[in-house]
C-alpha cells in the first residue's frame, strides 16, 4: 500500500481554503515549528480511518472555524497485491480471480468525507469509474477492453457466496457498447468497512506519545503504541518460521545499535537484555530511550509494503542513537513507505528536499511548502551538501535565517545578540554559516522554503572587483555580490545601466600583500549599496573583524587570537564576552534579523 495524498478543509489548523500532502512512494519528512500543525495529519488519518470502519457514526470534528464551511476530507491510496489478496478474502471472491481484481483496481482508491454544519455526513469512496457508498457500489460507461476481460473471469469463478459482484459484472458486460449508464449492486454490511479493515493491517501509526510495555498476554504482533511490546516479541520468538526470522532481525539491529546488550524476551511476557558480562537487566530498569529503540525496531524490521507515520521517531534518544534510527527508518523506506514527523535535523537530508514537507503557521493556520527536486541544479546541491551537521540544519526548523560567511561571526553573533537583549533563539533566527562569500544556492534554497532571511556580509564583497555580467552586449566587470545578485535576478534595466556607467570608478588599489586589485571608488559603493539593501544584503563598512577594531576593540581581536589561535568559533565567542557595547552596524543587523517586520520575504 502506498498513500498517495490526503486532503483536509476546516479541520483543526486545517482552515476553509483546504491542505493537502502529497507524499512520495518512500520517505516523507514533515518538519516545522511546535504547534504548527504537524500532528493534525495524524489525528485527519485517525479520523478518516474510524469514519470508514463505520459509515453510519458521526464522528466529533474539531473543527477550524466553527461557521458555515463544511469539514472535508479525502485519502488517496494504491493497493499492492497483497492488499488485493486481502480484500478477496473479505469479500469472498476467489483468489484464482486476484489477478483480474488487479485490472479492476488499476487506479488509486480515493476515499472522501463531507461533514456539513447541519445535516448527515457524506461518504464515498472512487476508484476510477467505480463509486462506492456503504454498502453499494456502481460502475459509470462502458468497461473497455481490460476491464471487459476481467469481468468476464469473475462471471465464470463467481461462487455463490459473491452474487453482488457476480451481478455486478453481468450487469456491466450486457451494456451495448458505447452506452453510458451506472450500473451497481447492494453488499451486506458495510463495503467500505473492508478497506477500513485493510487500513488498519497495513498502516502502523507510531503515536507521539508512547508507553512502556506491560506484562499481559495477547495475540497481537504490532504494538507501536509500546504496551503489548513484551507479548508481541514473545508472540515472534515463538511463532512460525517467519516470524522466528523476524525476531531474531529484530535482536541482531538491536545489538548493532547496542553491540554490548542481547535482547531477549521471557514466558512471563518480560523483555529484558544481557550485557556481555552475563547480567540480566529487566524491562523496568529500561531507559526510555531503550524502550523507544526497540518499538521501532519491532515495526521497522523484516515488513514489506506497509505505510508507517512516525510521530517524534526522536523522542529519547542521544544524538548517536538519533543518526542510527534515521539510518533504520531510511531503510525500511525502501521496502515501505514511511512518514516522519520530526524536530531533529537528523532525520533531515539536504540533498533530498524532495522527501521534506515544511509546515508553518500563518496566523493560526498550516501551510505546507514543498519543493521539487528539479528546482535547484545540482551543482547548488552538490554545494549544500557541505551543510551535514545538526547546527546548520536547524534553519528548516526556524521562523527565519541570518546569513553569515565564517566560523568567528558563528561564534560571536549569538552572545551579541543576547547582550542586545535579542535573544536569536527567542525569535527563532537560526545562523547558516556558508563558509564564504557565495550565497545564491542559499538564498535559493531558503526562497523556495518560503523562508525570511537576511544575508550579512564584508564590504569586499560588493566593492572588489573580480566578475562580470552582461549588459547589452557587453561584459561589463563588477563585483561578486552584483554577480549574485544577477544570478538571483535582482537587477533590473536601471541597475545594469548604472552598473555599467559605475565601471568608470573602478580604482587600482595595492594591498597589504604588494599585490595590485580593482574595487569601486567609495561614490560608487554609496549607489550600489541600496541595490544590495533592498535584497536583503546587510553590507558591513568593513569586515566583521574591522567592525570592531574600528569600535576601539583591537586589542580584544589579539587576545583572541593569541587565546584561541586555531578556532574562528572560539575567537568570536571570546571578543563576543569581552565587548562592553555591540557597535551599531552589527546591532541594527541583529535587529533587523530578529524583527518580524523587518526582513523582506
Amino acid at each position: 500500500m502506498r498513500i498517495n495524498k490526503i486532503s483536509a478543509t476546516n479541520f483543526k489548523s486545517y482552515d476553509k481554503n483546504g491542505i493537502t500532502f502529497d507524499f512520495n512512494e518512500k520517505i516523507n519528512v514533515i518538519i516545522g515549528e511546535n504547534n504548527s500543525g504537524k500532528s493534525n495529519l495524524i489525528r485527519l488519518f485517525q479520523m478518516i480511518h474510524q469514519k470508514l470502519g463505520d459509515s453510519k457514526s458521526v464522528p466529533k470534528v474539531d473543527r477550524h472555524d466553527e461557521n458555515e464551511s463544511p469539514f472535508l476530507a479525502s485519502i488517496s491510496v494504491t493497493l499492492d497485491d497483497d492488499d488485493l489478496l486481502f480484500l478477496t478474502e473479505l469479500l469472498q471472491v476467489p483468489s484464482t480471480f486476484l489477478n483480474d481484481l488487479k485490472k479492476l483496481f488499476t487506479s488509486p482508491f480515493v476515499f472522501n468525507i463531507e461533514s456539513p454544519m447541519h445535516g448527515q455526513v457524506k461518504l464515498n469512496a472512487t476508484c476510477g469509474d467505480m463509486r462506492v457508498e456503504y454498502n453499494r457500489i456502481w460502475i459509470h460507461g462502458t468497461p473497455g477492453q481490460q476491464k471487459d476481460t476481467a469481468l468476464r473471469s469473475l462471471v465464470q469463478t463467481a461462487s455463490t457466496e459473491n452474487k453482488s459482484l457476480y451481478l455486478l459484472a453481468r450487469g456491466i458486460l450486457g451494456t451495448d457498447e458505447g452506452d453510458k449508464v451506472s450500473h451497481g449492486v447492494s453488499f451486506e454490511g458495510s463495503f467500505l468497512a473492508h478497506f477500513s479493515a485493510l487500513l488498519e493491517k497495513k498502516v502502523i501509526i507510531f503515536p507521539e506519545f508512547r508507553e512502556r510495555p506491560d506484562r499481559k498476554a495477547s495475540e497481537l504482533l504490532s504494538s507501536p503504541k509500546g504496551r503489548e511490546l513484551a507479548s508481541v516479541l514473545f508472540n515472534l520468538k515463538n511463532g512460525n518460521a517467519t516470524q522466528v526470522k523476524r525476531f531474531a532481525a529484530i535482536q541482531d539491529a538491536f545489538q548493532s545499535i547496542f553491540p554490548n546488550l542481547t535482547l531477549q524476551v521471557n514466558k512471563e511476557y518480560e523483555i529484558y537484555v544481557i550485557k556481555s558480562n552475563g547480567v540480566q537487566v529487566t524491562q523496568e530498569h529500561f531507559g526510555a530511550g531503550v524502550v523507544e529503540i526497540i518499538i521501532l525496531l519491532t515495526h521497522l524490521k523484516d515488513y514489506r509494503g506497509y505505510v508507517f507515520m512516525i510521530d517524534e521517531p526522536e523522542l529519547h534518544l542521544h544524538p548517536h542513537a538519533k543518526r542510527l534510527v534515521a539510518k533504520l527508518i531510511q531503510n525500511a523506506s525502501e521496502q515501505n513507505q514511511v512518514i516522519c514527523i520530526t524536530h531533529s535535523a537528523e532525520f533531515v537530508r539536504l540533498d533530498r528536499f524532495e522527501d521534506l514537507i515544511v509546515i508553518r503557521d500563518i496566523d493560526g493556520v498550516s501551510r505546507i511548502i514543498k519543493i521539487q527536486s528539479n528546482s535547484l541544479q545540482q551543482d547548488e546541491i552538490a554545494k549544500l551538501r557541505r551543510i551535514v551537521d545538526t547546527d546548520q540544519k536547524e534553519f528548516l526548523f526556524a521562523r527565519r535565517a541570518l546569513l553569515i560567511e565564517g566560523d568567528t561571526e558563528m561564534g560571536a553573533m549569538p552572545t551579541l545578540s543576547q547582550k542586545l537583549k535579542y535573544d536569536l533563539d527567542f525569535y527563532g533566527v537560526s545562523l547558516l554559516n556558508i563558509g564564504g562569500n557565495y550565497f545564491v544556492s542559499f538564498i535559493k534554497m531558503l526562497d523556495r522554503f518560503e523562508l525570511p532571511h537576511l544575508v550579512m556580509c564584508d564590504k569586499d564583497v560588493l566593492v572588489n572587483i573580480g566578475t562580470s555580467i552582461q549588459v547589452g552586449n557587453e561584459q561589463v566587470r563588477t563585483s561578486s555580490l552584483i554577480r549574485q545578485l544577477d544570478e538571483l535576478g535582482g537587477l533590473n534595466e536601471q541597475h545594469r545601466e548604472l552598473i555599467k556607467t559605475l565601471e568608470g570608478e573602478i580604482r587600482e588599489q595595492t594591498g597589504e600583500d604588494g599585490k595590485k586589485r580593482y574595487i569601486y571608488s567609495d561614490a560608487a559603493f554609496l549607489q550600489l549599496l541600496p541595490i544590495a539593501q533592498n535584497h536583503r544584503f546587510a553590507v558591513l563598512s568593513s569586515d566583521f573583524e574591522g567592525v570592531f577594531k574600528d569600535a576601539g576593540y583591537d586589542h580584544t581581536l589579539t587576545d583572541a587570537k593569541n587565546e584561541f589561535g586555531r578556532s574562528k568559533v572560539l575567537q568570536g565567542k571570546y571578543l563576543a564576552d569581552k565587548v562592553d557595547a555591540v557597535p551599531d552596524e552589527i546591532a541594527k543587523i541583529i535587529t533587523q534579523a530578529c524583527g518580524n517586520d523587518q526582513i523582506k520575504s
